[in-house]
């Protein structure tokens, strides 16, 4: 039986008697990796972590830059619409994208923000 069982680094002595125990036992060895795959969170190798969003555009992040780049492509787009003209626009118009981060940065972020007002 593969599975979570085996490779987790316990040792020779450890691998072995678990060896020797999910031989004994399959429908225990079983039941045990059904369990930790039924609740995600007991299964987790990594830590906490939260989607939160983050605002951009696909020019990059800085959105001081892209909104002036915007602006201008609006404007030129109003005044000669060229395709050229339209793409910058689009390319510079601002979109909110989905951010993995971790559960205790956001917190610390959070706590920095606070204590800047």
């Amino acid at each position: 039986m593969a599975g979570p069982i085996y490779g987790q680094g316990y040792g020779p002595e450890v691998e072995a008697t678990l060896q020797q125990l999910v031989q004994a036992n399959p429908a225990l060895a079983y039941e045990l990796q059904r369990r930790a795959l039924a609740n995600p969170a007991a299964n987790q190798q990594s830590a906490e972590s939260v989607t939160t969003s983050a605002v951009d555009t696909p020019l990059g992040s800085d959105n001081q830059a892209n909104a002036v780049g915007n602006a201008q492509a609006v404007g030129a787009a109003a005044v000669a619409p060229t395709q050229g003209n339209f793409d910058m626009a689009a390319a510079t118009s601002l979109q909110q994208k989905p951010y993995l981060q971790l559960t205790q940065r956001l917190i610390d972020q959070a706590r920095q923000r606070a204590g800047l007002f």
